[in-house]
């Protein structure tokens, strides 16, 4: 008898039916559902070849089919493949099987990029004030070209300047306004305490800066102006001396006036010390009286004391000794003394 093997559309065994047994229906002799076999074919198929004894037992047994025989009893039976069974995962295996990572991209986002500018900016803004702080209230201040000039009248074998080394700033270039004083007002320069006291006019209508000096110095005597510093050197018109008055006003009324005679007037207390031209020991004090040349008396002066600009009388006087390369050098430095029109003494006979 020639069986075939169906599955049961209820409980998905095989089961093996006769041929003659297609087309009807079948009971399931596992779940005894009721089966339709499908039709027979028109023409005989021809019976299978008995399978090769070496080929592998499962192609021709299914574990768990039924050995039952619909009309026949111990008859061979043939296993017919059924669909392929696909298998779902459980979550076991998604554990033990994760997906593949990948390195996430690093997406800058624009609200961030003001926090790391003020990460570099609040460092440097705090160091700048810190440090424009310090230029405030601790750093030296700058000097003025002005304020520290060589002497041209040192001894060059104790340290003076010597020709080709004497470095000239401009002599008219702007004073600093820490230099300025007014009359009355005393400015210290260095080792000299000067103290302006009156601008007048000469019985001969000449004008005339008078100044009172002290050597504050503790151990150095020296004089405090050198005729060099406020005479004109008429050979070498060129060269123009740090001393001069000008006028400070924009525009300016007058031209400037250089060269200056000095006149010296040592006090009593220096006189007694046997200090004689000009020359000063430490705590002595001298008067000290500078007049325009007659070559302005008729122009710049009446000029001066007719008008209303201010004026500023510049002065060069020494300062004592500086360190320069580890020596002591004599140093000058230059003092403005502003005045106007009306604080010109009148003319005494």
């Amino acid at each position: 008898m020639i069986t075939v093997q169906l599955q049961c559309g209820s409980c998905k065994n095989l089961m093996a039916i006769g041929v003659e047994h297609l087309g009807g229906q079948v009971e399931c002799p596992h779940c005894k559902s009721v089966v339709q076999t499908p039709a027979p074919a028109k023409t005989d198929a021809a019976p299978a070849p008995n399978p090769d004894p070496t080929w592998p037992e499962s192609l021709f047994s299914a574990q768990g089919a039924s050995e039952a025989v619909i009309g026949a009893e111990d008859m061979p039976k043939v296993q017919m493949p059924g669909p392929p069974r696909v298998e779902e995962p459980t979550e076991a295996q998604g554990e033990d099987e994760p997906l593949p990572k990948f390195k996430p991209r690093v997406i800058h986002d624009r609200s961030m990029i003001p926090l790391i500018m003020l990460i570099f900016l609040v460092p440097y803004a705090f160091f700048t004030t810190l440090f424009i702080l310090y230029l405030l209230f601790f750093a030296p201040a700058r000097s003025d070209p002005l304020e520290y000039l060589r002497d041209p009248a040192a001894n060059p074998g104790k340290g003076g300047p010597k020709r080709g080394e004497l470095l000239r700033p401009k002599h008219d270039q702007p004073l600093a306004a820490h230099l300025h004083t007014s009359l009355g007002s005393p400015i210290k320069a260095g080792d000299l305490l000067i103290t302006p006291q009156r601008v007048r006019l000469t019985p001969l209508g000449d004008l005339q800066l008078v100044l009172h000096a002290t050597n504050k110095s503790p151990d150095a005597t020296f004089a405090p102006i050198h005729p060099l510093f406020v005479q004109l050197d008429f050979k070498n018109v060129d060269i123009k001396p740090y001393s001069f008055v000008e006028s400070i006003a924009v525009p300016k009324s007058i031209e400037n006036i250089y060269g200056l005679d000095p006149s010296y007037h040592l006090d009593a207390e220096a006189k007694d010390e046997g200090v004689a031209n000009g020359t000063l020991k430490p705590g002595a004090g001298i008067t000290i009286a500078l007049t325009t040349y007659e070559r302005y008396r008729n122009s710049h002066v009446r000029a001066i004391t007719k008008g209303s600009d201010p004026y500023l009388w510049r002065v060069q006087v020494r300062r004592g000794f500086v360190k320069v390369d580890g020596k002591d050098v004599s140093a000058t430095m230059v003092i403005g003394v502003e005045f106007s029109a009306g604080d010109i003494e009148a003319k005494k006979s």
